[in-house]
């Protein structure tokens, strides 16, 4: 009986969608020999562009129920331009988005706007993976859990993220919240921030 549930969780954690394959142990050795011999040991930004379509089908895999309304509620533009770090994607409108400063500002309680108008951050931590939405058109910033790997389903349903997306459309919508420039963020609550900074 043992043997059967340890072949069976292993089964999903197979089954379970990854946002990235482990990087290579020989890439951060390359990484180590240009630091030694001087030269930048930061690894090169690749960006490369991806349709709308490219990436509703990335994210419809990682929760169930996806559908026309939940495209219209994320309203992604035309072309995306992707960069992928360590289990993190970012997809921005512009090149230079700097989006990962608008993760650590939330993870902070504050609200740094980055340099694009439209963004998507998709994490993994160790159980969980997550979904950061950020429409300055709109201005809202959605950051919601779209997978646990400790739940039975691991998916949640993209209705429960439309749901929220539309509850801060309509916040960030109020007269008092546009006359003060103010974005409405989910993150476990619904609230009306002001920017640290100007995007």
């Amino acid at each position: 009986m043992a043997r059967k549930a340890s072949t069976r969780a292993k089964a999903d954690a197979q089954a379970a969608p990854k946002l990235l394959a482990p990087v290579p142990s020989s890439y951060f050795e390359i990484l180590r020999k240009k630091a030694e011999a001087g030269q930048s040991a930061q690894p090169p930004i690749r960006l490369e562009r991806r349709t709308k379509e490219q990436v509703h089908g990335g994210l419809s895999m990682l929760a169930s129920g996806w559908g026309k309304e939940i495209e219209a509620a994320i309203s992604a533009p035309r072309e995306l331009l992707l960069f992928e770090g360590a289990g993190t994607r970012f997809y921005s409108a512009t090149e230079n988005s700097n989006l990962s400063a608008l993760l650590s500002g939330l993870g902070m309680g504050r609200l740094n706007l980055p340099a694009t108008p439209y963004g998507i951050v998709l994490y993994e931590t160790a159980s969980t993976v997550k979904f950061v939405l950020y429409d300055s058109t709109r201005r809202i910033v959605v950051r919601d859990q779209l997978l646990c790997y400790h739940n039975d389903p691991p998916q949640r349903d993209w209705s429960v993220v439309k749901g929220h997306i539309e509850a801060a459309v309509a916040l960030a919508g109020a007269e008092d919240a546009k006359t003060k420039g103010l974005f409405a963020v989910y993150d476990g609550t619904l609230k009306l921030m002001k920017p640290e900074n100007k995007s």
